[in-house]
């Protein structure tokens, strides 16, 4: 289901993918450079400089990076994902404000940053001891002797070992005995802890660190593996716990999730109007979908709802009070202590494969090869809009094509420049948005959105004008 490419993937070959980095690595220190030589005229000001390409923070600033290497600790041959998992949890409390927010707070602390049991202390101590035994080498491949009774009872002269450095004896026969094979150490099995996530973001990535060094050494000094999932102790977690405890202490944070689902359900009962109830029926009858499962049963009097619904405001406020830096420290100490157990691991997977190839594809050209034509769908003033396919991907979009002589004879060139620009900028789910733009020698290409249920002006047309009701939804939206 959904788009199927027509074109397959191109693999770079390894001089391809070699030439390729060098080429992101040079343009990263020109970068580099050129800050730092603004840096020091004082025309801006750099705390860090950018992380350095195919490196650990390079990798998770990046969606697909961050992705794969969540996937890889979460594999069945890693299973370590305490770590990613609170960094994730910390990525979506950065994009939560009121109740929502005030409920992550109170899972993240409540799932990571608790005290652990003394059984749980145990296992991860055992665990982190097993980690820290030295590695089996594996031994070499070594020459065995092997005498036969014929050759005991023959002459006792050798014959001259062989090209390939095999001697044949009367004595006995030299043989190369393969090395052992070491089996890679089983994953641990977590039975205890926070469960497992998958991300289900496709643009969720971690920002670059921008503490100093000597403040990132400072903070590091917190790590502890056995005080919590997290492994983030002393003046970092004390920190923590101390800005959230006015939350903590508020009426109602200890049932968050209850309250917030029980007065959520008890609100949304009448919302269903009649046809909306009788479609739904139907829907379930004929076996489309499944039938919904039971609300639970709201035993709160109407005073009780009152009061929890003033808890959860007032929870919602302070919680909108909490810095969007809060868990920064905490992140920093979980972030080394991964890098330093699977970072290795990871560039020797095939995760890291995938990752560097789909970068480099990323990186190529755009050309007009890569689009199969479909139909036109609008002239404009400098070409045709037609609707396209990107055989890479099988996606549909809309393709604007503008002729350069038409646009240099209505001397246009900073209208189509400024157009491009402007569509660059824009990320929106409420208007169309620029995939990719490209030249050729007698044309300028934008692929854009494909809008199959058509665009405002159409709909104004059609209409002749709009409610006020609606025509602030469709201002807010655009705004």
């Amino acid at each position: 289901d959904g788009p199927r490419p027509v074109l397959p993937w191109q693999i770079p070959e390894e001089e391809e993918l070699s030439r390729w980095k060098a080429g992101v690595l040079s343009g990263t220190t020109k970068t580099v450079s050129k800050l730092k030589a603004n840096t020091m005229k004082g025309v801006i000001t750099v705390v860090n400089p950018p992380p350095v390409p195919f490196e650990f923070e390079w990798t998770l600033a990046h969606a697909l990076g961050f992705f794969l290497f969540s996937s890889y600790l979460k594999s069945e041959a890693v299973n370590d994902y305490f770590g990613i998992n609170f960094m994730e949890e910390v990525l979506r409390w950065k994009h939560t404000r009121g109740r929502f927010r005030a409920e992550k707070t109170s899972f993240i602390v409540s799932n990571y940053l608790s005290p652990l049991p003394p059984d749980v202390k145990a296992k991860i101590a055992a665990a982190a001891e097993a980690a820290a035994a030295p590695p089996v080498v594996e031994e070499p491949m070594t020459a065995s002797t092997t005498t036969t009774p014929a050759a005991a009872n023959a002459d006792d002269t050798p014959s001259a070992p062989t090209e390939n450095g095999e001697k044949n004896g009367r004595h006995g026969e030299v043989e190369m005995v393969p090395p052992k094979k070491v089996a890679p150490p089983p994953a641990p099995i977590l039975d205890y802890g926070p469960p497992k996530t998958q991300i289900d973001e496709w643009d969720m990535s971690r920002e670059p660190t921008q503490y100093t060094e000597d403040e990132l050494t400072e903070i590091r000094l917190s790590a502890d593996p056995l005080v919590n999932y997290a492994g983030v102790g002393g003046e970092v977690l004390e920190s923590i716990l101390n800005r959230v405890d006015r939350l903590r202490r508020s009426p109602g944070y200890a049932s968050l999730p209850d309250v917030h689902e029980e007065l959520s359900e008890d609100e949304s009962k009448d919302e269903m109007d009649e046809d909306a109830k009788l479609h739904q029926k139907n829907m379930i009858d004929s076996g489309i979908i499944d039938p919904p499962p039971e609300k639970k049963i709201s035993t709160l009097t109407p005073e009780e709802k009152l009061t929890k619904k003033r808890s959860l405001r007032t929870l919602s406020l302070i919680s909108n009070e909490l810095p969007d830096s809060l868990w920064d420290p905490a992140e920093v100490i979980v972030a080394e202590a991964i890098r330093k157990k699977h970072w290795e691991g990871f560039q020797k997977s095939e995760f890291h494969t995938k990752l560097l190839n789909f970068l480099w594809f990323q990186d190529k050209p755009v050309v007009e090869e890569d689009f199969f034509l479909m139909r036109v769908l609008g002239r404009g003033g400098f070409g045709l809009v037609t609707a396209c396919k990107k055989g890479t991907s099988g996606k549909l979009y809309a393709m604007k094509v503008q002729n350069k002589k038409r646009i240099k004879i209505k001397k246009a060139d900073q209208l189509t420049l400024n157009e491009q620009k402007c569509l660059a900028d824009i990320n929106s789910p409420f208007v169309v948005n620029l995939k990719y733009s490209f030249q050729s020698q007698t044309d300028v290409f934008l692929i854009l959105d494909l809008m199959t249920g058509g665009d405002l002006s159409y709909h104004l047309s059609q209409r002749g004008f709009f409610p006020k009701k609606e025509c602030l939804y469709y201002g807010a939206r655009i705004m």
